[in-house]
């Protein structure tokens, strides 16, 4: 069997993204499989005879312009094969040594299959996609760092096997540098589901999808550089109102509305989802993870005091409760 690859149309442009021939080092590998120019995997896969007439007619059953195909064995099999016909079919935009990371994040990014009863072509399609995230996450390499970025000398680096790096990388979600935590969001959910395919613990999974969760929230308050309003309307009752001046003798005509703004000490995502800080579509980014959405379960009932606590001591650590808070990782 072999996967087959599909011509994109040339007017699919992602501004920044890098062109055609360029040879790019991507900073973030996991993060390239989601973009209109990766989409490139087509939906038909066949014995190799026929995609190697499908790849010199340029053509495939679904109607598509056919630009390559891959055989479906293990990389340790054909490695170098694996690079050679990934650097043609991306279009030569990315170095020979990250494309194998592109394709592993294009097959994450897939959806998969919700109903059991689909037709016999597809189920083999979605098997070969899980056949084939297993067989590069277990014998396919990458940087200790996960990226270059994060590397203090990535030339010095030497390649380890993904699966090491990712149960090494899930133990380490405590320090200032963990490469998990800080990779980009869209990256940062294929690494998940990269880390579950190597069977790293579910527990440990789930700690370090609610790290990232709260590494965002103070990104996202960075970026959109809230006023003292915005966030008080989130950590506090009564945000507008303050404190009353004290007298000897009670006010009886005092109301609710006069009194003094208190601390929520309690933020589930529920009551986030929607607001200043986490709009609808970011929402909607992290509940593609299964972990993230056990986060919202009864089961996970600590995350909302967890994560008012955590925002209430980001702020009163900033000292300002302007809204200028520091960089996510400071």
């Amino acid at each position: 069997m072999a996967w087959l690859f599909r011509k994109q149309p040339s007017h699919l442009k992602t501004p920044g993204f890098p062109a055609l021939g360029e040879s790019s080092t991507p900073a973030f590998p996991l993060a390239a499989g989601n973009f209109p120019e990766t989409d490139i995997i087509s939906t038909n896969i066949c014995c190799d005879p026929y995609s190697t007439f499908c790849v010199s007619t340029g053509s495939s059953p679904a109607s598509q312009t056919i630009i390559g195909a891959l055989p479906i064995v293990s990389y340790t099999e054909n490695g170098k094969s694996y690079k050679q016909v990934l650097y043609k079919v991306l279009g030569g935009r990315f170095v020979t040594e990250y494309v194998t990371q592109i394709f592993l994040s294009i097959l994450l990014n897939i959806p998969d299959a919700e109903s059991e009863n689909i037709d016999p072509a597809t189920r083999t399609y979605y098997n070969a996609i899980r056949w084939a995230c297993k067989d590069l996450i277990k014998n396919s390499t990458t940087l200790l760092e996960l990226s270059i970025t994060f590397s203090e000398a990535p030339q010095l680096s030497q390649p380890w096997l993904l699966d090491t790096v990712l149960r090494n990388s899930f133990e380490k979600i405590n320090e200032t540098v963990s490469s998990v935590i800080r990779y980009p969001l869209d990256g940062f959910i294929v690494v998940v589901r990269a880390a579950s395919i190597a069977h790293v613990d579910p527990a440990s999974m789930r700690r370090v999808v609610f790290r990232r969760y709260l590494y965002l929230l103070v990104d996202l308050l960075h970026r959109k550089q809230l006023d003292r309003n915005a966030i008080a309307s989130l950590l506090y009752t009564n945000p507008t109102n303050k404190t009353p001046v004290q007298t000897v003798t009670p006010d009886p005509t005092a109301t609710a509305n006069s009194m003094a703004p208190e601390p929520v000490f309690s933020l589930p995502i529920a009551q986030l989802r929607g607001s200043a800080i986490l709009d609808e579509r970011t929402y909607r980014t992290l509940a593609k993870m299964e972990e993230f959405r056990f986060l919202e379960q009864r089961a996970a009932d600590w995350v909302g005091p967890a994560t008012g606590a955590f925002l209430h001591a980001m702020v009163a650590v900033d000292g300002t409760g302007t809204g200028t808070v520091s960089e996510p990782w400071d």
